[in-house]
């Protein structure tokens, strides 16, 4: 029988001759999210995780030394040792790839937007016990995300009528307050370590094409830990755009919600939207060799859109610096709301640009995030 009389076989024949080039097209694919995969974790996340336990650790050193000689001077050093490591958290809420996801890490270094004013609640409720037992770092670690971390910080720094005044008065409160700030301060740089730790793992194996998969709470795919990073960076806007900025903003300018605004206590509600599109522009990529436009080809559509995307931060960035004062202060002045809204205009185009039309130029898809169902 001829092959023209059997025309199956031409479709075997055929699907053969294509095998070797799909499967070189597959390995090529694959190598190309490994390298990506290794560069992001080596060169984007694991520097801001060092710097991370860098900043909590001298965070705990300066309350150990508080607790031992009380001061005002002291508290404003307790003060900006909280906003360096403060400066070094908000660059990576957004990222829940890797070990940040395990064991609760993020919403124990930070349990951000809170539910029914928990972190308030039951921070008075552990100071109101004076339980020396519940500051124990097994304890503590096993604790409410409530008590655990930065919020709970800026409580104790920032919070009531003259917080000055509550560690400085010398009585056993004073002092149960300062080892509480201490144990958060030690709670922190404890999970930082862990980060650094297991991130550092991450990569040798990465080097060594071993997928480190789900121990380290990472997808089972180059590819795979690729499209997680990316959803990351769309989780980062959204973080930006719908909590960040939305929330205070509220319905008008007669019903703001200036008391939604992240980190409104410590006046860093800006600034940390500031870090934030810094994190999310280095993510994307400082040249076309680094970053998710290293993921990108060179020429044609891509290039007019890495154009739009680099124009849309820097549009992003300079309403930032436009907002005239403390956001809180802004959604509720007639002066400084027009600002805030603008800025939230600009990350939201930045989102739309990133999350509709740079998937299909780096050949990944849009993921649910960490925020989808909030």
């Amino acid at each position: 029988m001829s092959l023209l009389r059997r025309p199956h076989l031409w479709f075997f024949l055929a699907i053969a001759a294509l095998a070797p080039s799909a499967q070189a097209d597959s390995s090529a694919d694959d190598a190309r999210y490994r390298a990506f995969d290794l560069a992001m974790a080596r060169d984007y996340l694991l520097p801001r995780y060092t710097t991370l336990l860098t900043a909590t650790a001298i965070q705990e050193r300066t309350w150990t030394v508080f607790c031992q000689h009380p001061s005002a001077e002291g508290v404003s050093t307790l003060r900006w040792a909280f906003q360096t490591a403060m400066d070094a958290w908000i660059p990576l809420q957004h990222v829940h790839t890797g070990p940040a996801s395990l064991q609760s890490r993020i919403d124990r270094i930070y349990f951000w937007p809170e539910r029914k004013n928990a972190v308030a609640r039951q921070v008075a409720a552990l100071l109101q016990s004076g339980d020396t037992a519940a500051l124990a770092p097994d304890r503590i670690a096993v604790a409410s995300v409530a008590v655990q971390g930065f919020p709970a910080l800026q409580l104790l720094l920032y919070g009531g009528d003259d917080p000055d005044q509550a560690f400085l008065s010398a009585d056993q409160t004073a002092v149960y307050r300062c080892a509480y700030g201490s144990a958060v301060a030690h709670n922190l740089t404890k999970i930082a370590g862990q980060l650094v730790a297991e991130w550092a793992v991450v990569i040798e194996m990465m080097a060594r094409s071993t997928e480190p998969a789900a121990k380290y709470g990472l997808p089972p795919s180059a590819k795979e830990t690729a499209q997680q990073l990316f959803t990351d960076l769309l989780t980062l806007f959204q973080l930006v755009g719908d909590l960040k900025l939305a929330l205070p903003l509220g319905q008008s300018l007669q019903d703001p919600k200036p008391k939604l605004a992240e980190s409104w206590r410590s006046g860093r509600s800006l600034r940390n939207v500031g870090l934030n599109l810094a994190s999310a522009q280095a993510m994307y990529g400082k040249d076309r060799s680094a970053g998710f436009r290293s993921l990108m080809p060179a020429g044609g559509d891509s290039d007019g859109l890495d154009e739009k995307i680099i124009e849309a931060f820097v549009d992003a960035a300079s309403s930032l610096s436009a907002v005239p004062m403390p956001l809180d202060a802004a959604v509720a002045d007639s002066g400084g709301r027009p600002k805030v809204e603008a800025l939230l205009t600009d990350i939201r185009h930045l989102r739309d640009l990133v999350g509709q039309q740079l998937p299909s130029a780096i050949g990944l898809t849009v993921g649910f995030n960490a925020l989808d169902g909030d």
